[in-house]
């Protein structure tokens, strides 16, 4: 990923060779390489801009239920550049799309822990019946708990 600065400061990012070439519509460049067109050193400005590689920095861990990642946005931390994704707050009505979201997605998995299971009812089924059944009906009291959808204690199936 690379911005082009002026005077520190983000004049555009990201900022690829397809900027250069809309910028630049009369030159006709010897190659594709957006390093070796637009060298990262101070010798290398033109008209006062110079291009920067940011190191992406990937966001890793956030809190989904309240915010979303956004565009990438380019920084200096300590003298190096930097992208990382902005994180947005999520509205109302995304809170509640997310949370319809995640429900289906976790009952739909529930649904198949369940389906796995169904053959251990079945009369011919050499299994401890009775263990099972306890852990299907632990598995029908998920969406019941108090962290459903996002913090799930999933009951473990009978050895």
């Amino acid at each position: 990923m690379f911005a082009k600065i002026k005077d520190g400061v983000v004049a555009k990012f990201p900022y690829g060779l397809g900027d250069l070439l809309a910028e630049n519509p009369t030159t006709n460049f010897p190659s594709t390489d957006l390093v070796a067109l637009f060298p990262q050193t101070v010798a290398g400005t033109v008209e006062g801009y110079e291009l920067v590689q940011c190191r992406p920095i990937l966001t890793e861990s956030y809190d989904s239920e309240n915010y979303r990642l956004g565009d990438w946005a380019a920084s200096n931390e300590n003298g190096e550049w930097v992208a990382r994704q902005t994180l947005i707050p999520l509205t109302d009505t995304d809170k509640a799309q997310v949370m319809h979201a995640k429900r289906v997605e976790m009952r739909a998995a529930r649904n198949q822990l369940l389906t796995a299971s169904d053959w251990t009812q079945l009369s011919d089924a050499s299994v401890d019946k009775a263990a099972w059944a306890v852990y299907r009906q632990a598995l029908r009291d998920v969406p019941a708990q108090a962290g459903f959808p996002f913090n799930i204690n999933w009951p473990n199936p009978p050895a």
